[in-house]
């Protein structure tokens, strides 16, 4: 059913096999294409199978992963933070994580537009400062709690990890994702619509 030639694609709570043959870099672009062509070859397009899921489980998240070995390998992960009405429209909206070599690179904010129809996607710019801030929080909470050892396992410097805590606020047509541990904050403006009057208005801060 699927193209044994294209990287591995899994969720917390399904894994499937496609695996590509060598190392490869995966991008923040072609993360979007695999979860489009899932969603359209598994669930109508619906986005459905990433909302729905038990209260005890965990958060939900989409990985194409490049290559078998962490260490080889460039992944991308879709961290699912909720829906918003937005200038009219409807959104899904995820928190993106590229990483390479077990260590984060990247983080943007994400929208996929929550219809049947062919699918709009907007993402926000790289934040090379927040990346920052984010691992510095991690690499210096480790050495605090190790303080004979100088150098921090790859592993605790990826995206995302168990201990995050997420809170996700929209501002009129501004989202804001901020990981509230290390402060590292990331947002994404969405264009006015043209079938929208007037911004949404403000919601409440929730946490992920």
């Amino acid at each position: 059913m699927f193209n044994k030639t294209w990287p591995l694609i899994c969720f917390v709570t399904l894994e499937l096999s496609m695996i590509g043959c060598a190392s490869k870099r995966i991008t923040m672009r072609e993360w979007q294409g695999n979860l489009d062509q899932f969603a359209a070859t598994q669930a109508d397009s619906d986005l459905i199978f990433l909302r729905e899921r038990p209260e005890d489980s965990p958060r939900k998240q989409f990985v194409v992963i490049g290559a078998k070995s962490p260490d080889d390998s460039t992944d991308v992960t879709g961290l699912l933070l909720g829906r918003r009405h937005i200038q009219g429209d409807d959104w899904v909206l995820f928190l993106l994580g590229s990483v390479n070599d077990r260590i984060v690179q990247d983080i943007r904010v994400a929208l996929r537009s929550d219809s049947p129809a062919q699918p709009k996607w907007l993402i926000g710019r790289a934040d090379s400062s927040s990346v920052a801030q984010y691992r510095r929080f991690k690499q210096d909470a480790w050495l605090t709690s190790n303080p004979t050892q100088k150098q921090v396992p790859k592993a605790l410097l990826g995206f995302p990890s168990e201990e995050d805590v997420y809170q996700l606020e929209t501002a009129g047509n501004t989202i804001s994702v901020t990981e509230s541990k290390s402060g590292a904050r990331w947002t994404l403006v969405v264009p006015e619509s043209k079938s929208s009057s007037q911004a949404a208005p403000p919601a409440a801060a929730t946490n992920q």
